[in-house]
């Protein structure tokens, strides 16, 4: 690595770690868009109950899978300096902060749907949720162990291995899914979470198998591995919690939002459910590009080539450009067929349903090219070990601005659901406004302190 690298030199480096992992969040994701096709088939009521249960179960999940990151990033700035210790007892305390932030996880998912009865939803639709919480709590910690071997592999420059993993765990759920939702077993929405416990189970024998033949055994067996280590535990809390507690303050304003637009009827809801399976695919692309990007900046820091860092920014940003503009032409060229595989768009009951669809997928581009752009930034600042700042950014600019301002719109001024989606994009607009500048000024400030820990070292 030096100073003249070439622009396509930067694009493959991040391609090579952002393909893998976008194609393991997407992978994550694609059966909770067959899952809407199959409740799609029971009706608007279960549509509807899924928008706010799964929701709900992400932001959750989200949380406590994101706190992991940290796992990938310590693990890469320690593998790229060459200790291994330090990397086999990063993996080793990953696992400690499964239990740490899993149980209560676990305990918070089991009352959902008590917590939707508080945000006063309608009790028909809250009661279709209770079951779908309790095996979606049982699944957490799971989910967050096998999260901890994927971010091991990312972190040692492997990320095809947990590709691999949600590759199998595609068809165990699908067809889990199916049997029970519109099988014989016939559980409704409780079946896609009682689905995803058992594929979630059977895939972790099949981590825990893998990791004792492969590359990993080879970490924890030469290398000296403690049971536990404080000071490297609270290392990987410290920099895991503030990215999961943006990831838990985002996406719970993102619930909150969802929440407010039940407050709008069945066919809003419905809508957003529609829309965000779509949405969905593009986000976990821009998260794939931007967890590349804090891997490639931490391992610049790491070997000592931090000139490299804003020319991966640069690189990440023309992948997010390309892949918005491609978005934006799917959904301007096939708004109906992308609707068709959920609703019937023939039928006329379902036309107020399909134009608010419409028109909620074509305000999501510049929504979330906006967001894009925050979490590039984000996760640049991440790879620098600076998470608690964007993290606060992220969490004011959604409760502060986002939430007042969809409340306001959408429902004190009753300007509908259209509204109410763009007061709430609001909120990302205000953030990337803020950690532009603060990105700039705390690269010089970054570069400077690097340089005079370079020289005392010297």
């Amino acid at each position: 690595m030096n100073h003249s690298e070439s622009l396509p030199i930067l694009l493959k480096r991040i391609i090579h770690y952002a393909v893998p992992i976008s194609a393991t969040n997407l992978l994550g994701v694609i059966p909770t868009f067959f899952i809407t096709m199959m409740l799609g088939k029971l009706g608007k009521p279960e549509l509807a109950a899924f928008a706010i249960a799964n929701i709900s179960y992400i932001t959750v999940r989200a949380f406590t899978v994101a706190s992991l990151y940290s796992v990938s990033i310590l693990i890469g700035k320690f593998h790229a300096g060459g200790d291994k210790g330090k990397v086999a007892n990063t993996l080793v305390s990953g696992f400690w902060l499964c239990l740490i932030l899993g149980l209560p996880a676990t305990l918070v998912l089991w009352h959902g749907s008590q917590i939707l009865s508080l945000f006063n939803q309608p009790p028909e639709i809250v009661a279709l949720t209770a079951d779908f919480f309790q095996y979606a709590a049982l699944s957490i910690i799971p989910t967050m162990l096998c999260a901890t071997a994927g971010q091991f592999y990312n972190g040692i420059g492997k990320p095809m291995v947990s590709t691999i993993f949600s590759f199998f765990f595609l068809p165990f759920i699908i067809g889990l899914s199916y049997a029970f939702i519109l099988g014989s077993a016939n559980m409704g929405l409780a079946g896609s979470s009682c689905a995803i416990l058992i594929a979630q189970l059977i895939v972790l024998v099949m981590v825990v198998i893998y990791m004792r033949f492969s590359y990993a055994w080879h970490y924890l067996c030469s290398n000296p591995v403690k049971l536990y280590d404080w000071g490297l535990i609270k290392q990987v809390y410290k920099i895991g919690i503030h990215i999961g507690l943006q990831f838990l303050g985002e996406l719970g304003a993102i619930t909150v939002s969802t929440y407010i637009m039940g407050y709008l009827g069945i066919i809003a809801l419905a809508s957003v459910q529609i829309v965000s399976q779509y949405t969905i695919f593009a986000v976990m692309i821009v998260m794939g590009i931007a967890q590349a990007l804090s891997i490639l900046t931490a391992a610049s820091r790491g070997s000592g080539h931090q000139h490299l860092i804003e020319k991966y920014l640069r690189a990440a940003f023309i992948l997010v450009i390309v892949l918005f503009a491609l978005f934006a032409v799917i959904i301007f060229i096939m708004p109906l067929q992308l609707m068709a595989l959920f609703v019937n768009v023939h039928d006329a009951n379902n036309t107020s349903l399909i134009r608010l669809t419409y028109w909620l997928l074509v305000i999501s581009i510049p929504i979330m090219f906006v967001d894009a752009i925050r979490n590039l930034l984000t996760n640049v600042l991440r790879g620098m070990e600076n998470s608690k700042f964007p993290m606060l950014i992220g969490i004011v600019g959604l409760w502060f601005v986002g939430i007042p301002a969809c409340y306001i719109i959408g429902i004190v001024m009753h300007y509908g659901p259209i509204a109410l989606r763009l007061g709430f994009g609001s909120g990302f607009i205000v953030a990337a406004a803020i950690l532009l500048p603060y990105y700039k000024r705390y690269r010089v400030a970054h570069r400077f302190y690097a340089g005079i820990e370079k020289e005392n070292k010297q």
